[in-house]
């Protein structure tokens, strides 16, 4: 009987730890595919997709307790893309996606760095 007890105890626990492992593991596989150029739901929603195609997610990171996730994200975007509209709707985007994985609060710093494209040619 002692050991059905000090097994529950132990298991309570590792369950926790396991779940929000589970979360994390998928959010980081999300951010991965982001990091990796395949945005596909992203440019077809968006009204500029072209412009997502030149945005690369520089960092990301990820904290999970209690089903409270924190996520800081750093952007390296152009400048056309810098409008709070935008970047709203890609900040609505991370919550929904985060609160189909059974996440509650959720807190999300998404942090910009502008680009400029300069193009030159020369005709020699």
């Amino acid at each position: 009987m002692i050991c059905l007890a000090l097994v529950g105890i132990i298991c309570i626990p590792l369950s926790s730890s396991l779940n929000e492992f589970k979360l994390k593991y998928e959010l980081e596989s999300r951010f991965a595919e982001f990091k990796e150029g395949r945005i596909e739901r992203v440019t077809a929603s968006s009204s500029q997709g072209s412009t997502w195609k030149r945005v690369k997610m520089l960092y990301n990171n990820v904290i999970i307790s209690d089903k409270t996730a924190r996520v800081e994200v750093i952007l390296q975007a152009p400048e056309s893309l810098l409008q709070e509209s935008e970047l709203m709707r890609v900040n609505s985007g991370f919550i929904e996606e985060m609160r189909k994985l059974g996440l509650k609060d959720i807190q999300t710093d998404i942090r910009v760095i502008p680009t400029q494209m300069f193009k030159f040619h020369s005709n020699i």
